[in-house]
């Protein structure tokens, strides 16, 4: 499946892009517990992903995010498969990004 891995400095610039997005697709609950701050930052939890894709048409780069990786790997793949293109996985997750230790 087409998708890019990359940091989050990476995935910082990248965000400040016109049309990019942050896709974090944890879970509601753990979406309130912490997650990266911005007006350009989404939820859509992995298991709605399908059903859900197409609110993220209006979106030229989407930067997949999860607690670890295990996620928004998948989340990159089922968009790539959808026909979403300029897809990445930021490979620190939400944890790296916001400098926590795994638990």
């Amino acid at each position: 499946m087409k998708y890019i891995e990359i940091t989050k400095d990476e995935a910082a610039r990248l965000l400040s892009s016109e049309g990019a997005v942050l896709l974090d697709v944890r879970t509601p609950e753990e979406f309130s517990l912490y997650r990266v701050e911005g007006k350009r930052v989404v939820n859509v939890p992995l298991n709605s992903l399908e059903e859900r894709a197409d609110e993220l048409r209006g979106y030229n780069i989407i930067l997949c995010i999860c607690r670890t990786n295990r996620r928004s790997r998948e989340a990159a793949r089922i968009l790539s498969r959808l026909g979403f293109e300029n897809v990445y996985v930021v490979v620190d997750g939400v944890l790296g990004w916001l400098g926590l230790e795994p638990q």
